[in-house]
């Protein structure tokens, strides 16, 4: 039943949407540009676009939603917590990226904190990175709509420009349309990726993802490649509202 309902009223909905974008992959440059990365836990920004950080850490700034721990016993959430956020300052540090900010938000709680959410300022943003909204996580796909409700509430407080660009933690994207090449940093990534060691201890990330960017650089003839997919501030809204199931 919720496979035929998100056949019907999700994807058909979001590859109409897709097709009428410029897919063609294309370099993404953000050397004039400044963003925003939004990372539901600590990993998934060195996981998604680590290579993409270190060449470009005085551009972006990392938002840390939540500081990964889940809610269990008081003091071993407590410790889980310091633990990862010891190991996010680590991996930016890697890319060259000194400061961050973090929600403290609990573990897969993160689409009912808007509260907190509502209080990150995006006024000066170009560009602002989320995970794919289809992403299989809970946290992951509840970026993307507490971003959309934000939209709605504050539209005076982004550029009309703004651009959205989804990146890849656990599931592909589609029909990505922009490429970072990441060749000249990739082992910078892996050792991102590593210093988020309580995570790495249990699934290989690094190999696995380093192997989805060397299939990524395929389509740009490089080594290895990041993958994104980036709309328009409309063409956002619209997806998002496909998604309604999510409220």
């Amino acid at each position: 039943m919720l496979k035929r309902f998100l056949f019907k009223h999700v994807f058909i909905q979001l590859f109409q949407i897709y097709f009428k974008l410029n897919l063609k992959p294309t370099p993404f440059d953000l050397t004039e540009k400044k963003g925003i990365v939004l990372a539901p836990h600590p990993d998934d920004e060195s996981i998604g676009m680590g290579g993409t950080l270190a060449l470009y850490p005085k551009q972006l700034d990392v938002v840390c939603l939540s500081s990964g721990q889940k809610v269990k016993h008081p003091f071993s959430s407590h410790l889980e917590e310091s633990i990862r956020k010891v190991e996010l300052k680590n991996a930016l540090s890697l890319s060259g990226i000194e400061t961050f900010h973090c929600l403290e938000i609990p573990d897969q709680e993160i689409l009912t904190h808007y509260a907190r959410f509502k209080t990150l300022d995006f006024s000066d943003a170009d560009l602002i990175f989320l995970p794919n909204m289809l992403d299989q996580h809970p946290d992951h796909k509840a970026v993307a709509w507490l971003l959309f409700r934000y939209f709605q509430d504050f539209p005076n407080k982004i550029k009309p420009t703004l651009q959205i660009a989804f990146y890849e933690v656990w599931n592909a994207l589609a029909l990505p349309n922009a490429f970072v090449d990441v060749s000249a940093v990739v082992e910078t990534k892996r050792a991102m990726i590593n210093a988020h060691a309580s995570q790495v201890a249990s699934k290989a990330y690094a190999e696995k993802i380093l192997g989805l960017n060397a299939y990524r650089g395929l389509l740009k003839n490089v080594d290895y490649a990041e993958a994104f997919s980036v709309v328009d501030l409309p063409t956002f809204q619209i997806m998002v509202s496909t998604m309604g199931f999510l409220q």
